[in-house]
């Protein structure tokens, strides 16, 4: 049967949008919509087992330990570092392994919470810190607890922003539609406009209509960076709340979350609260879940309050 003419142009013209969007990881670099690159590295720390962590490592005093969420990376706390710095603390920021600069996990090995646990505790001894004080933001709050559980002696105290914890709800079956989407991930990151849309939807999901200037462009390198998606996925992947270790912190802890927060509930600071011995909650009326670079300020207090103490 012989197609109509105007059937053989519709047929043509589909075929000719796949073959450009299929081609767009070639050409988004040569238009200009490929993503940013990092920023350029700062140093290394070699934690073992191959693996080195780029750090950021600024100012004098007690030593203030940020570790990021998922994804995440070290630029993810503007303006929080430099206000630190002036406060008179020395702010140590990295990426957590598979992010940023830092080692990529093997495909076989468990991207969790616990192993996450362990290369920061690894990171406090390699750099020979005194006990400093961490500040762990969503997943990463789940990170600096497990470290905090395993080795106290290094640990001065605990400051957790909008954290997971063993309540936090689980990815459930959204991490296998998540797994089985990766190859489309992959070509909306290499084709760069795609991803361009979805980190500005993003944008305004986490921050409402006070999206900070250089933030979507930021996000962006950071998904871009060569196998970060990997990252990502497998992390939602093994993400397992209850082995998040709130009942055994010994430190001191502040709890800080935002009541407006939509990526981690309320709920879960709260729980978090009650779970850590001698744990205190703030509660910040007018706050989401980017509570480090919306209320900086607040947090200096709250960092500066604790690692008194």
């Amino acid at each position: 049967m012989r197609l109509g003419r105007r059937t053989r142009i519709a047929v043509t013209v589909a075929l000719a949008l796949v073959l450009v969007l299929a081609l767009a990881p070639w050409w988004a670099p040569i238009t200009g919509l490929a993503l940013p690159a990092l920023a350029p590295p700062q140093s290394f720390i070699d934690v073992g087992g191959g693996t080195r962590l780029h750090v950021v490592d600024e100012g004098d005093g007690p030593p203030i330990v940020l570790v990021h969420g998922l994804p995440g990376g070290t630029g993810d706390w503007t303006p929080l570092p430099e206000r630190l710095i002036a406060a008179g603390f020395r702010v140590i920021r990295y990426d957590r392994t598979g992010y940023g600069h830092s080692s990529r996990r093997g495909s076989g090995n468990a991207h969790t919470v616990e192993a996450n646990g362990e290369d920061l505790v690894a990171l406090l001894r390699a750099m020979q810190l005194e006990p400093a004080v961490l500040v762990g933001w969503s997943y990463g709050g789940g990170v600096a607890q497990s470290a905090a559980a395993a080795a106290p002696e290094q640990v001065a105290g605990l400051v957790l922003v909008g954290s997971d914890g063993p309540t936090s709800p689980s990815f459930g079956g959204f991490a296998r539609v998540f797994e089985l989407t990766t190859p489309v991930r992959r070509w909306a990151v290499a084709s760069g406009f795609p991803a361009r849309i979805g980190v500005r939807v993003w944008a305004r999901s986490f921050f409402g209509d006070a999206v900070p200037e250089w933030w979507p462009e930021y996000a962006m390198s950071v998904i871009g960076a060569p196998g970060m998606i990997d990252t990502w996925t497998a992390e939602v992947r093994d993400f397992d709340p209850s082995t998040i270790p709130a009942g055994r912190i010994v430190v001191p802890t502040t709890v800080v979350q935002g009541a407006l927060d939509s990526i981690v509930p309320p709920a879960v600071g709260t729980a978090l609260k009650d779970q850590i011995a001698n744990a205190s909650l703030v509660m910040v009326e007018d706050g989401t879940h980017m509570l480090p670079n919306t209320h900086s300020d607040l947090l200096v207090t709250e960092i500066a309050k604790l690692a008194s103490r």
